[in-house]
């Protein structure tokens, strides 16, 4: 856990002096709310922090996703030149993981907005509220609507991106640069577990009395996707989240 965590704290440092949406410029506008400090503001005035993200920052250039980005997992056991292998692991990778941090960052455009007109003390729709706790359940977050700004704080700590090298380095460990058994035969590049009868591959050395298989996936991207949302709402990143 002290590995991930470091691995993830040096991906987010190197994450930030890169640009991938123009998504995020609506991202920075808007401030985390702060809990600590809201009872101490003015009626309807939430302070504040330094945490917020504003696109140029570094001056850099948004970087388009491409036309097409194949998600079927190439053969990468045909390289002889390691250092060929590395670089087309993380070529064929990093366009999906941007793709897939770009549909979460439009998750969090949503609650920002909506968290906009919460401090205005404008009154959402049913329909919008249904929405934000159906991404509520989504990403494991234990509050409500009525719960307020404890609610959007909550939703704005789960509901964001996840450093595109920390997912990289991930992969290539866990898939040993995709070559890994269950890489080939599931598309699963990061270990990821479930435990209903048929819902993935059982593994040879599976202990026994063990319940678990390990997630199969039509393609690379939903191993991604299901990755980004594990780090976004499982208990045991709770800390990950927060220094994020």
């Amino acid at each position: 856990m002290f590995f991930f965590a470091a691995g993830f704290l040096q991906a987010c440092q190197q994450e930030s002096k890169q640009t991938q949406s123009k998504l995020e410029e609506l991202i920075g506008s808007v401030a985390l709310p702060d809990l600590e400090g809201a009872a101490e503001n003015s009626a309807g005035g939430i302070r504040k922090v330094s945490a917020v993200r504003r696109t140029g920052e570094s001056g850099s250039a948004i970087q388009p996703l491409p036309d097409h980005i194949d998600t079927d997992l190439p053969d990468f056991s045909r390289y002889e030149d390691i250092r060929k292998k590395k670089t087309a692991f993380f070529d064929f990778l990093r366009p999906i993981v941007r793709k897939e941090n770009r549909e979460v960052l439009k998750e969090r455009a949503y609650i920002l907005l909506r968290w906009q007109r919460f401090r205005r003390g404008e009154e959402l729709s049913g329909q919008e509220v249904q929405h934000l706790h159906r991404l509520a359940a989504k990403y494991r977050v234990d509050a409500r609507y009525p719960d307020g700004t404890a609610f959007f704080r909550q939703m704005l700590i789960h509901v964001d991106k996840i450093p595109v090298s920390l997912a990289l380095i991930q992969a290539a460990k866990e898939s040993a640069w995709g070559t890994s058994y269950f890489a080939r035969k599931g598309n699963n590049l990061f270990g990821q577990w479930c435990f209903a009868p048929g819902c993935g591959i059982v593994p040879r050395r599976r202990p026994e009395g063990a319940s678990y298989e390990v997630r199969d996936f039509a393609d690379v991207s939903g191993s991604v996707r299901a990755y980004i949302r594990n780090l976004n709402s499982h208990p045991a990143y709770k800390d990950l989240r927060m220094k994020r």
